[in-house]
């Protein structure tokens, strides 16, 4: 479930590139972050290696959020709130992975 909660958000980060103002730099970071972050965590639907690409792609959009310059406060709310839920939602463990471990540890 985390990991299509980033899908998710990839999607909004594209999309939400194009609804309101944004200055060139960030318009470009939303556009670009958007399809990376897409792209990373359609990866981490089946490699759950995938997960840590996944935060670092939202760490980065938290940093982008702080420091590029913006038309808007809500860009920049946005970028760092969405880049956030990236990095927490690539970060929480996968209930079936965790189970699926413990029970070939139990039977070897």
């Amino acid at each position: 479930m985390p990991r299509l909660v980033n899908v998710i958000l990839a999607v909004w980060v594209l999309v939400s590139a194009f609804l309101w103002r944004h200055s060139w730099a960030q318009r470009s970071i939303g556009v670009v972050f958007g399809v990376v972050a897409f792209a990373f965590a359609l990866a981490a639907l089946y490699s759950r290696q995938f997960r840590w690409v996944s935060a670092f792609v939202g760490g980065l959009l938290v940093a982008f959020g702080l420091f590029v310059t913006r038309l808007q406060a809500a860009t920049e709310w946005n970028d760092i709130v969405v880049g956030a839920a990236m990095v927490v939602a690539s970060l929480v463990p996968d209930r079936g992975a965790d189970i699926s471990t413990r029970q070939r540890r139990a039977s070897s």
